[in-house]
C-alpha cells in the first residue's frame, strides 16, 4: 500500500483551511490594533481600566482561538494547540477581572505568564506549519515578541502601570498588524 507521506499533524489541506478562516486572523488583528491604539493614546489609564482592558482582550482573543481550534479539529491533529492558546487567554482574563484589587506587580506577573505561554505555543504552532505555508515568520515573530515581553515583565515587574500600558499597546498594535498581514496573505493563497 503506497501512501503519500503528509507532514505530521496535517492532512495536506492546511492552506485551504487557513484561507477559509482568514477572517478569524483578521478579526483578532483588528481587535489587537484597536486595543493597542487605545492604550497608546491614553497611557494615563487607571490600573482598574488596564485590568478590564487586558481582561476583555484576553477573554475575547481566547474565545476566538478556542472556536478556531474546534472548527479545525477534523482538519488537522494539532487543533488542540489553538485551544490551549485560547484557554490560557481566557484564564488570564478571568483572573485579572475577578481580582481587580491585584497589585501592579501581581498583574505584571500574570500578564507575563500569559504572554510566555501564548508566545511559546504560537512559535511551536508556526514551526509545525512552516512546510505548509510560506509566511510563517509572522506567527513566529508575534510569538517571539510575546515571549520577550513576558520575560521583560518577569524581570522588571515594578516599572509601573504607564510603561505597562505603553508596552502592551505597542505589542498589541504590532501583533495585530502581523495578523492582518497574514490574513491578507492567506487571501492571496500565500503566493509571492
Amino acid at each position: 500500500m503506497d501512501q503519500q507521506v503528509q507532514p505530521i499533524g496535517f492532512d495536506g489541506n492546511i492552506l485551504a483551511l487557513i484561507s477559509k478562516y482568514r477572517w478569524v486572523m483578521l478579526l483578532r488583528g483588528v481587535l489587537a490594533i484597536v486595543v493597542g491604539i487605545i492604550a497608546i493614546v491614553w497611557p494615563g489609564v487607571t490600573l482598574l481600566g488596564l485590568i478590564w482592558l487586558f481582561g476583555a482582550y484576553a477573554i475575547g482573543d481566547g474565545a476566538v482561538e478556542i472556536w478556531s481550534g474546534f472548527q479545525n479539529r477534523s482538519n488537522h491533529d494539532r487543533w488542540w494547540v489553538e485551544i490551549l492558546i485560547g484557554l490560557a487567554g481566557i484564564v488570564a482574563g478571568v483572573l485579572v477581572i475577578s481580582w481587580p484589587g491585584l497589585s501592579t506587580m501581581a498583574l505584571m506577573y500574570l500578564i507575563a505568564a500569559w504572554m510566555l505561554v501564548m508566545g511559546v505555543l504560537q512559535v511551536v504552532y508556526a514551526i509545525r506549519v512552516r512546510k505548509e505555508i510560506s509566511n510563517e515568520f509572522c506567527i513566529i515573530l508575534s510569538g517571539a515578541l510575546a515571549v520577550a515581553l513576558g520575560l521583560f515583565f518577569f524581570a522588571f515587574p515594578g516599572d509601573g502601570a504607564v510603561s505597562l500600558v505603553w508596552l502592551i499597546g505597542i505589542y498589541a498594535v504590532f501583533f495585530g498588524v502581523l495578523l492582518v498581514i497574514f490574513s491578507f496573505r492567506a487571501r492571496k493563497g500565500f503566493s509571492g
